[in-house]
């Protein structure tokens, strides 16, 4: 079995620190439509280009879908709030410029769009033109007939269940955007300019356009800073009735204090597992849908491919690099899309099929298999850790004994070996994390006394909240280095004026 230290660095991170149905109605007009989003764009040169329009023509904003696409557009103007021809025209000239557009590249387009007028062959007129501005007399063709990548996702899902049959590689690749937002199955009936919003709030939570990684790094550093103050405040419970516990009128009276501080222990630390595991599935699903290849990894691919590539294997790898940057899925996609597009309509058929093993027996067992495994000892480990907390590290003030300690034995349920299991095991959590709430008894009066105590953990959340925008800013400035280098690497200095 393959390792990924990346996976595994990802969640000892998080390890250290988490326990802590309309119908389709077409715009004829601007009035229709108001300036919301109605068109969203693909345009695959090898680098992969996502842009939503409104229903003026405005590009309301822009993405890569690959490495290459977003050191392309890093740190450009000229592309968002203009025109979507003038948009092209410097998209275009952008592509020249990063050495990805030849005099006579083949592009491929794809244009979802609710609005009549905005339709594949008035964007793909544009596109032709603001090619030829810049010197390259390109072909266009259907980006939905050749993104064999994501046709061969589509048939697997189908076989897998029907009810998808009816679901074009157009609308599959807006419901894929807008995943992270929406239910999957509830977007196969949406209107497209539904989709395409929810699309455009995903792009509105990444800013300047920077990588993926930066977003994922983000958002474990918020998270760090929200487990955090969650479990300052849920610790107050554990405060509150031990005080009451100790300062009890009786033994029988106090004897009851202290089991309420069990039961708000046991809470505090199935609160603090179920919400790590929640975030964890969503890193999970993150790193599933754009995996990490190694050389191990591209090795297998290219013996697939090799007879369809004029180049050796140390070519088709820094092909897959872009700078110096490591060899995603999506990576990989692109450039399996480029080479279906390219190809003689002879040996299409047979990239299709190359591709469609390399997906199964690949990714997809990546995907299944290695995830899952690499995380199963590490998931476990937090609940240990999230134990120890609740019995010690941020209460050192309280003398406890025994009798208020909460023991592991709480966790036995919990199965992490599959995705299905680490699924039902986060439910189940989630249901006993209620209970031991319930299980508190909380009076209107004990829960105003309790809220009178959050200023006890105001300083512990501040300087959560400060460590939380060092690591985001630290995470940023890294990206955005990278990104400078990698942009210097395809196009230098003399031509970013």
């Amino acid at each position: 079995m393959r390792t990924r230290k990346a996976v595994l660095t990802i969640l000892s991170i998080l390890c250290l620190t988490a326990a802590a149905g309309c119908l389709f109605v077409a715009c004829n007009n601007s009035d229709d439509c108001a300036n919301g989003a109605v068109a969203f764009i693909c345009v695959d040169i090898n680098p992969s280009v996502e842009l939503i329009v409104d229903a003026n023509d405005v590009v309301l904003g822009i993405s890569g879908e690959n490495t290459d696409a977003k050191v392309m557009l890093y740190n450009e103007g000229g592309l968002v709030g203009v025109p979507l021809n003038i948009a092209l025209n410097n998209l275009m000239s952008l592509a020249v410029s990063c050495g990805y557009l030849n005099p006579a590249a083949n592009i491929g387009l794809s244009v979802a769009s609710a609005k009549e007028d905005l339709s594949y062959e008035t964007v793909k007129q544009q596109l032709v033109s603001s090619a030829l501005k810049c010197g390259a007399a390109v072909e266009i063709s259907s980006a939905d007939e050749n993104d064999v990548a994501l046709a061969t996702e589509l048939d697997i899902l189908i076989s897998q269940n029907p009810v998808y049959a009816d679901v074009s590689v157009q609308r599959f690749r807006l419901m894929k955007r807008a995943a992270s937002v929406c239910s999957f199955d509830g977007s196969r009936a949406m209107p497209v300019e539904e989709l395409i919003a929810l699309i455009q709030t995903v792009w509105s939570e990444t800013t300047e356009n920077l990588d993926a990684s930066l977003a994922n790094a983000t958002t474990r550093a918020r998270y760090v800073y929200e487990g955090a103050r969650l479990f300052a405040k849920d610790s107050l419970y554990v405060t509150y009735f031990f005080g009451k516990s100790i300062n009890a009128d009786n033994t029988l009276q106090s004897m009851q204090y202290r089991a309420r501080t069990l039961y708000a222990s046991r809470y505090v630390a199935l609160r603090s597992a179920y919400e790590y595991l929640k975030h964890c599935r969503k890193l999970i699903d993150d790193y599933i849908s754009n995996p990490i290849l190694s050389e191990e990894d591209l090795r297998p691919v290219y013996g697939l491919l090799s007879p369809h590539l004029q180049m050796q294997f140390e070519e088709f790898a820094s092909a897959l690099q872009c700078a110096g940057s490591g060899i995603t899925a999506k990576n990989l996609n692109s450039f399996v899309n480029t080479l279906y597009r390219t190809a003689e309509p002879n040996k299409k058929a047979r990239i299709a099929d190359l591709y469609k093993t390399i997906k199964t027996e690949i990714l997809e067992v990546f995907e299944t298999d290695e995830v899952i495994g690499n995380t199963h000892a590490v998931l476990n480990d937090i609940l240990n850790a999230t134990v120890d907390l609740v019995s010690a590290n941020n209460m050192q003030d309280l003398p406890f004994t025994d009798s208020v300690t909460v023991d592991a034995s709480i966790f036995s349920f919990i199965n992490t070996n599959t995705l299905e299991n680490l699924d039902a095991s986060i439910q189940v959590l989630g249901e006993m994390t209620k209970a031991a709430y319930d299980d508190m008894k909380l009076t209107d009066g004990e829960l105003s006394q309790i809220e009178a105590l959050s200023d006890t953990i105001a300083l512990r959340v501040e300087t959560a909240q400060e460590e939380c925008a060092e690591k985001i800013n630290g995470y940023k400035l890294m990206a955005e280095e990278w990104f400078e280098k990698a942009k210097n690497a395809v196009m230098p200095q003399s031509k970013r004026a």
